[in-house]
């Protein structure tokens, strides 16, 4: 019966970047799909190749900690400033599968955002809030499994979720989503849901 009705949810890792060589590598070899949340850097453009070659997706978040002066945006900018650093972030991550902007930032909550949100608008990029990913934490492994199944096992058949998750407490669920996977819950390309919930977004609009 559980393989009849499970459904699907997608992982998106919050903090890959700052994970370290050798759990990078570890985290891009398990078998099953995650995207990786990237802050536009250098070091973001390189990792996010790496990220397709192993079967992984990236999505890219704009935050007040951009650190490469090419892809900053600040609240202070002008708005021929602010175009192309949006534009070179755009270029710079031609596979990400959304853009995402940090509900908390000073970008954010500032009168340039409607700005920056336009200008994205314009590329048909929709900026999603941060804080519309559901997230998963706790404290200790035990809690982090406990509240990773009541997110997960209550997904019936055609339902689907994204769930924001990070570097240490992914490893620690590891496991879990393998044995979820044995009973029938499917682990799937966050894109896949962006790209449900975009459709169904459409055909309620029309």
């Amino acid at each position: 019966k559980v393989e009849r009705d499970a459904g699907s949810a997608g992982l998106i890792i919050t903090d890959f970047v700052d994970a370290g060589e050798k759990t990078r590598d570890e985290l891009a070899g398990f078998p099953q799909t995650f995207a990786a949340l990237l802050v536009p850097s250098k070091e973001s453009i390189k990792l996010s190749g790496e990220l397709t070659q192993n079967r992984k997706e990236f999505a890219v978040l704009l935050n007040d900690d951009i650190p490469d002066l090419n892809y900053k945006i600040s609240p202070r900018y002008s708005s021929g400033r602010l175009r192309n650093s949006i534009r070179a972030i755009i270029a710079a991550f031609p596979n990400a599968i959304f853009f995402m902007i940090d509900n908390r930032s000073s970008i954010y909550t500032s009168p340039v955002f409607p700005f920056i949100r336009d200008e994205f608008k314009k590329r048909n990029i929709t900026l999603l809030r941060e804080s519309s990913l559901t997230g998963l934490n706790g404290n200790g492994a035990e809690q982090i499994d406990r509240k990773f199944h009541s997110l997960i096992t209550p997904l019936k058949d055609g339902q689907q979720k994204l769930i924001r998750v990070n570097v240490d407490d992914f490893k620690i669920i590891m496991p879990e989503i393998l044995k979820l996977i044995k009973v029938g819950y499917k682990f799937i390309n966050p894109s896949l849901i962006i790209k449900n919930n975009a459709d169904q977004k459409g055909k309620a609009e029309k």
